[in-house]
């Protein structure tokens, strides 16, 4: 028999090998697949619209920080902190809250808590230094997140007119 012959066995051998090269190189790949955006120092309104994240903040947002790491298969995070007119600040919060719905196609239903009850999320220690996320500071003001999921988490402080964004996708 000539050695090059393909017989029934070593041609789905070779497919299974190849199949499974595949999928590895694939899972790899995709694992491998990490990247950060982030500034760490405050930016302008427009020039966060500029980088393309999905956001539009009121017009009135200033002293703008965010940071935004994808690490492979579903993990995806997105700190945003920005400081907002008095008045438009809990417009803000709804507008947060309506954007994050139509952007995932959904009604996730959000409930708002006193600070007391609020999870707060730390960025991981391979994102650190994150000097200008503070939620734990926030004295007066509240806290808003999924009433079915906690892939959204907002707390305002109603002090300084700010807003700590997290979304956990």
């Amino acid at each position: 028999m000539d050695r090059y012959h393909r017989t029934p066995a070593r041609t789905a051998g070779v497919a299974f090998l190849g199949t499974f090269a595949l999928v590895v190189l694939i899972a790899l790949t995709l694992g491998a697949c990490q990247s950060t955006s982030r500034t760490d120092s405050a930016i302008t309104r427009s020039e966060f619209a500029g980088k393309g994240l999905g956001f539009t903040l009121p017009t009135s947002a200033h002293e703008i920080f965010y940071l935004f790491h994808t690490g492979g298969r579903n993990d995806t995070v997105f700190y945003l902190r920005f400081d907002i007119d008095p008045k438009n600040l809990d417009s803000a919060v709804h507008d947060l809250l309506a954007a994050n719905d139509r952007n995932y196609d959904r009604k996730a239903g959000f409930v708002r808590l006193p600070l007391r009850d609020a999870h707060l999320i730390h960025p991981r220690e391979s994102l650190q230094p994150v000097t200008w996320w503070q939620p734990a500071s926030v004295q007066r003001g509240y806290y808003v997140g999924g009433a079915t999921s906690d892939n959204v988490r907002i707390v305002v402080d109603q002090d300084r007119s700010r807003v700590f964004f997290f979304q956990n996708q």
